[in-house]
């Protein structure tokens, strides 16, 4: 995942989020089970905005948490020094440096991780209970059953009695569960009937699957703080539109409030009990909220209509925002033709230098169809961006001295593009910090290119640094470091080749083959034979060719 797109959902959902809480806070007395949904949506909202902005038509804001577009060649040009000394990017122990950007990464992941395996354990402890409970008797049940016809409720549900467990809940699911406590056996008939009431009301309304969901949106969303606030403003409003609810059927507030200071005083300070019923001051706040008879029960079909529609809106905008600046690829395709347009220059001044060594580290993506010079080398495989037109302005101006200094640059980019533009020189010198780059640097993309570039320049001296790269770890480096190997004309490379025929690795067995053919050596014929069989259809054709041309 990008750091970026990671910043950007956490950006939109915050506004959900704030928003959220601004009008919860002007909603502060209407009724709960409004405010419930609303922070319902809210939180669920967090996990459909990223397939939403795959749909959503696209919207132009002024995004402050999007990435600025890089400074122009003329304003680099505007910062040179007036002396015309040239800044080249310092170097640094690449082999060894921490990406801030993957430390980022992994601890966003590793939090995220962390809480849903915690969710997880507190949801087994709670499975467990309810598989080890024990049916209720006759009297709970017909209570049971009273409960539903009163809610209408036609799901089939479970009614245990747990020694384990502190306060009543409900479990949803395929086998929805009512866990009673044991002492609930001598729980009068109009607290049992409260109580009943209250958990059908969970499971009437999935509050168990929207949970799971929401500790999910919330493990995802765990750097920003207004997760943790809406996932408590949710739960405090769910527990009290369940309340309203049970009022709505006749239950008297006086009554019902005894009942639920009689359980907080049954649970003591165990610390299942808790999260049921809340901490003394969320208890107190229900039962001032279940005496209050100015305050309305229930919520209007429209006001919740409202509140879906909405938070839709809003996520639909959110999801479809783009930048109002200039999009990236567009602002990089227009900084790849000022680049471009410098390699047009009889020479470089040294304001012209500075800014084509500070954009070897862009490799935002052009547009489609960006106008290439004609005389501009296609080979590496590099995708187009504005460091690769420098890397060619310089490569065609052959500034070897600026370049090797760029293979030291922090930025993996810019010494990516500096080896190309090395190896599209030609620049044997280069060849002994081009190995260096191919044997130690951190990122596969900058040991590729070194591989190739030193194929490009037949840079024989640094053969043993190529059959090494036999053994990369990453297959593209591994194939092009075969593929030079064959371009170096060097028969000693033999033995080597012959052993990346066995690469696990279908690409790199192709490129082996192909390198033996450029080779041509009797002595490969036994191997090029054996890997007619091979498994892949390409590595089995390139053994085809090499074998025949070999035998020529």
């Amino acid at each position: 995942m990008d750091l970026a797109l990671l910043l950007g959902g956490l950006a939109r959902g915050a506004i959900v989020l704030g928003i959220a809480w601004a009008a919860a806070r002007v909603l502060r007395r209407a009724a709960a089970e409004l405010r419930f949904g609303l922070w319902r949506a809210a939180l669920l909202a967090l996990l459909v905005l990223p397939l939403v902005g795959r749909v959503a038509p696209a919207v132009a804001l002024p995004l402050v948490f999007e990435r600025a577009p890089a400074p122009s060649v003329s304003a680099a040009a505007a910062g040179a020094p007036e002396n015309g000394a040239l800044r080249s990017p310092a170097p640094v122990d690449t082999s060894a440096a921490l990406d801030p950007t993957r430390i980022a990464l992994f601890l966003w992941g590793f939090g995220a991780l962390g809480l849903l395996g915690l969710h997880l354990v507190r949801l087994g402890v709670l499975v467990r209970l309810a598989r080890r409970g024990v049916p209720a008797d006759a009297r709970l049940a017909a209570e049971l059953g009273h409960a539903r016809a009163s809610l209408g409720s036609t799901r089939r549900v479970r009614l245990v009695l747990s020694d384990g467990a502190d306060v009543p809940f409900a479990l949803d699911g395929l086998c929805p569960t009512i866990v009673l406590p044991a002492a609930a056996r001598t729980w009068d008939a109009d607290a049992l009937r409260a109580v009943l009431r209250h958990e059908l009301v969970h499971l009437v309304r999935r509050d168990g699957l929207v949970h799971s969901l929401v500790e999910l949106a919330c493990a995802l969303h765990w750097p920003d703080p207004l997760a943790w606030i809406a996932r408590a403003r949710w739960e405090r409003e769910r527990e009290r539109s369940c309340d309203d609810r049970v009022l709505a059927l006749g239950q008297r507030p006086s009554e019902y409030a005894r009942q639920l200071l009689a359980l907080v005083a049954g649970a003591g300070a165990s610390p299942r009990g808790a999260p049921a019923l809340g901490r003394g001051a969320e208890v107190c706040e229900r039962v001032r909220a279940l005496l209050d008879p100015s305050l309305p029960r229930r919520a209007r079909s429209g006001a919740q209509l409202a509140t879906w529609v909405g938070v839709a809106v809003l996520v639909t905008v959110l999801a479809g925002a783009r930048s109002a600046r200039p999009s990236a690829a567009g602002d990089a395709t227009l900084r790849a033709r000022e680049l471009s347009s410098l390699g047009a220059r009889a020479s470089l001044d040294p304001a012209a230098l500075e800014a084509l060594l500070a954009a070897l580290s862009d490799d935002r993506a052009l547009e489609p169809g960006f106008e290439r010079s004609a005389d501009e080398p296609r080979r590496g495989s590099l995708p187009d961006s504005p460091g690769k037109e420098a890397a060619r302005v310089l490569a065609a101006t052959a500034h070897v001295p600026h370049l090797l200094a760029a293979l030291e640059a922090e930025a993996p980019a810019a010494r990516q593009h500096a080896a190309w533009a090395l190896g599209c020189i030609g620049a044997r010198d280069a060849a002994p910090a081009l190995a260096r780059r191919l044997e130690l640097d951190r990122e596969a993309r900058v040991r590729r290119i070194a591989a190739w570039a030193l194929g490009e320049m037949r840079a024989r001296t640094e053969r043993a640094a190529l059959e090494r790269a036999l053994g990369d770890r990453e297959p593209a480096v591994r194939a092009q470091a075969a593929h030079s190997l064959g371009d170096l004309g060097d028969r000693r490379a033999l033995a080597p080749l012959v052993g990346a025929l066995r690469d696990p690795e279908a690409s790199v067995r192709e490129r082996a083959a192909h390198a033996l053919g450029d080779l041509a050596d009797l002595r490969a014929a036994p191997a090029l034979r054996a890997a007619l069989a091979d498994s892949d259809p390409d590595a089995r054709s390139m053994a085809r060719w090499a074998l025949d041309r070999t035998l020529e």
